[in-house]
């Protein structure tokens, strides 16, 4: 089947890539706000792919998808979502892979989950998906947030190791 899917805050552009090799009869558009990480994933498409359903867009989360209000099937992202607290006493080693930027989510970890939900839905088909990556105890909160903003079907789902680490929602 078809479809149109965004991935917002793309950074080397896996979920993207993979969602597009997976899948040749889809489109996407990845966006960053990092201009580094438009072309980093750019390259990466372009080294393991000849297929031209993906495309690259620089800009803050929704901005550069307007031309796509109301069209988008599948929007999945992992946000920044780690608390203020909570990234002051992380690892060097955890900081210097990830730049501040793509980790740090503001106070409660949840300033840019909150941008990306409320926008969603002007963004989104009426049957279309949004799927978010969240910090292991912020699910509750996703789901809330969802539930406030129109979403159905919300839903918190484990990883491999049995920890609530995505929230999907139509």
């Amino acid at each position: 089947e078809k479809l149109l899917f965004a991935e917002l805050g793309t950074g080397s552009g896996a979920i993207s890539i993979a969602l597009s090799l997976a899948n040749p009869n889809w489109n996407g558009i990845a966006t960053d706000i990092d201009k580094n990480a438009i072309n980093i994933a750019s390259t990466n498409f372009n080294n393991c792919s000849n297929y031209s359903n993906l495309e690259f867009c620089y800009g803050h989360w929704w901005n550069p998808l307007r031309k796509f209000k109301g069209e988008l099937d599948l929007v999945v992202s992992n946000p920044p979502y780690i608390p203020e607290d909570i990234y002051k006493n992380l690892p060097r080693e955890v900081k210097n892979f990830e730049p501040k930027i793509a980790l740090l989510g503001g106070v409660d970890g949840l300033e840019h989950i909150r941008e990306i939900i409320q926008y969603a839905p002007f963004f989104l088909k009426e049957e279309g998906w949004l799927v978010l990556e969240n910090h292991f105890d912020q699910g509750g909160k996703l789901k809330k947030l969802f539930l406030e903003n129109q979403f159905q079907f919300v839903e918190v789902l484990k990883d491999y190791s049995g920890i609530g680490r995505f929230t999907i929602g139509r």
